[in-house]
């Protein structure tokens, strides 16, 4: 019984080596990346982050945001430097959804996901709320793996008519868990992806 065990303790073992060469490998190129990022945040920067704002697409489609290097680094109401992009809240719109892809490989142990924040402004483009840590929870389909999450306008925000989505320096401490039925692993939030808004 055991002769028969052991070739299939073997391969177990020789997989589960391989998964943390490639966790390894992802978490020194996430390293790599965020501090890319952080060195880009931590120049002085002037650059109006809503001087320039995306006219979403209508109905169902999603408007796709790309966060890369060569992203412009704002100066955010909140006094924040941070990678962003200024959408325009259609008239009546009731909430907000946000779809942020990972990338990096096809397994947990190779993929990094961008965590987006919000920052909230009204028709002169004030302040009226930031969110560095919207509720997003995991979601994973058959286009792949990411982050997902709805942001309400019908209160607080029922005066927003601008919104920032931007990279905050400090989600890149963080990392969200994914429990795959055996283990959880950790998929760290990275400062370069896409992420995918539409409004409701």
């Amino acid at each position: 019984m055991i002769d028969i065990l052991r070739p299939a303790i073997g391969l177990s073992v020789l997989l589960m080596a391989g998964c943390a060469s490639m966790q390894v490998d992802r978490d020194l190129k996430h390293a790599e990346l965020s501090q890319q990022y952080r060195t880009a945040v931590a120049q002085t920067s002037s650059a109006d982050p809503g001087a320039s704002c995306i006219t979403p697409n209508g109905g169902t489609a999603w408007t796709h945001i790309e966060f890369n290097p060569t992203t412009p680094i704002a100066k955010l109401p909140t006094g924040t430097n941070a990678a962003a992009f200024c959408v325009r809240i259609p008239d009546g719109a009731r909430a907000m959804e946000m779809h942020a892809d990972a990338k990096g490989g096809m397994t947990y142990f190779e993929l990094i996901v961008l965590h987006p924040s919000q920052q909230f402004l009204d028709g002169d483009k004030q302040l009226i709320k930031d969110l560095p840590e919207p509720k997003l929870s995991p979601q994973d389909t058959l286009n792949g793996f990411g982050l997902y999450g709805v942001t309400v306008l019908t209160t607080e925000l029922s005066t927003a008519r601008y919104v920032l989505v931007y990279v905050h320096p400090a989600s890149l401490d963080g990392a969200v868990d994914v429990y795959t039925g055996y283990h959880t692993i950790p998929v760290p939030y990275g400062p370069y992806g896409q992420v995918k808004v539409r409004f409701k």
